[in-house]
């Protein structure tokens, strides 16, 4: 049986039995080598630091993750396709089960809170991992086009002065093809 390559570059494992009653909170800071990674997966030129507050709450079977993760990364400008800096502030809150399963869907025997929007995430092999989370939100966190603060696109009427189909035009007249030349 060939297995697939794992696609998130963060991993820290958090044994529920090691979740006290009164909670545990946790500071999660990456080293060089995990923000090399993460910048690779993100397809960014770098992350400069990536750390994440959480506190865990366990309750029965389910694990309730509540925090904030702060990143400093670099980006490339969808407009000028330079490089920039920016900062990236994600809340966190996830809730994680014994009894879901890995496919996303929750036993019956899973209580859903009219809350949340969303069923727990599986507790495997007795452990949360709390790497694989930061790389996730941090992913959701980011803007899809980033743009530089002075980066700015100036559509003109102008610009393309040249129907592209004028040729075609030209054709079904039953003339020569017209040129911008």
């Amino acid at each position: 049986m060939t297995q697939t390559p794992d696609p998130l570059p963060l991993h820290r494992l958090i044994a529920v039995a090691d979740i006290p009653e009164r909670g545990l909170e946790v500071r999660f800071e990456t080293n060089a080598t995990e923000r090399k990674a993460v910048a690779d997966w993100l397809d960014a030129p770098a992350v400069e630091a990536l750390t994440a507050n959480y506190k865990l709450l366990r309750r029965g079977s389910q694990v309730r993750l509540t925090g904030e993760l702060h990143a400093k990364l670099t980006r490339l400008c969808v407009v000028t396709l330079e490089p920039f800096e920016t900062e990236v502030r994600e809340p966190v809150a996830m809730r994680f089960s014994e009894h879901a399963s890995a496919d996303g869907v929750a036993e019956a025997s899973v209580s859903h809170d009219a809350t949340e929007d969303d069923l727990p995430d599986p507790i495997v092999n007795g452990r949360i991992d709390i790497g694989a989370v930061t790389a996730e939100f941090l992913a959701l966190g980011l803007d899809p086009y980033p743009r530089k603060p002075e980066a700015d696109f100036a559509y003109t009427e102008d610009a393309g002065k040249e129907n592209p189909f004028a040729a075609l035009a030209g054709l079904k007249a039953g003339g020569k093809p017209k040129t911008g030349a």
